[in-house]
This record gives C-alpha cells, structure tokens and sequence, in this order.
C-alpha cells in the first residue's frame, strides 16, 4: 500500500480546493488505484487494486484543482518494487560480464562476478564457496 504526500501546488488567487488522486504503471497513468478525490488532504496512503508486482515501477499522479475549476497535474518519478529476495541473473567465473572462464589457476584467490535485475539499487550481497560434491570451501559471508 503506497503512501503518497505532495506539496508545491499554490493558486494565490483562488486557492487549492481540492486534489485527486491516482497510481499507475506508467508516468500519468491510472491503472493500479483510478483517480479518487481527497479534498485538501496532501498525505494520503491507498489501497491498489491489484498487488504491485516486483522488478517493475509505479507512478502517485496528483491533480490539483483551484477556485475557478482549473486545474494542475504532476507526476512522481518512477518507483521501483523491489523482489524480496532479488533474482541473480548470472554467476560468473573471472572477471568478464559475458562469460565463465573454466580454469583459474590461483590457488588462493577465486575471481567471480555476477549481475541481477532489481529497480531499486543493491545494498548488499552474501556469497559462499562450495565444491561440485557440496563440501563448504568458504561459508556465506
């Protein structure tokens, strides 16, 4: 459930008499909550139609209406959902981002790298070393 709050409208001819409301899966759009009026309340939290699905954005549209009936529309940046466990795409062996190397000679180091597909940015990762028959070389850290 999205919680939206907004400022910045101000007609100081005739005021804001009321505002509406409304959540989409695009910039302007109205898909996931249709437009609702919620007088002069700036803070609102709304219940969507449908659940957000993880790995897209969703879009708190804002309609404000002045004294004379004209009114003014702006749109929230993109808002990322975000997995709850994020999907990794690829693990890779060395250090390049199309493919897995079969050999690495080192043997105190191992090199990988990985990428994974999630709107909102990465604040951690936790790895572990196993060989092919389960043995645990490093534990998860």
């Amino acid at each position: 459930e999205p919680t939206a709050t907004w400022t910045g409208f101000d007609d100081v001819e005739s005021g804001i008499t009321a505002y509406k409301v409304a959540v989409g899966s695009w910039a302007g759009g109205a898909d996931l909550h249709p437009w609702v009026g919620v007088g002069l309340v700036s803070d609102v939290r709304l219940v969507l139609d449908a659940p957000l699905v993880p790995g897209t954005h969703f879009y708190v549209s804002v309609i404000a209406e002045n004294g004379v009936g004209l009114l003014t529309k702006a749109t929230s940046t993109g808002v990322g959902v975000a997995y709850k466990e994020p999907p990794i795409l690829h693990v890779r062996t060395g250090k390049a981002k199309d493919h897995s190397i079969e050999t690495q000679f080192s043997l105190s180091s191992l090199t990988v790298n990985w990428d994974s597909k999630d709107p909102c940015p990465m604040v951690g990762y936790e790895w572990a070393i196993f060989r092919a028959d389960g043995q645990v070389m490093q534990s998860w850290r």
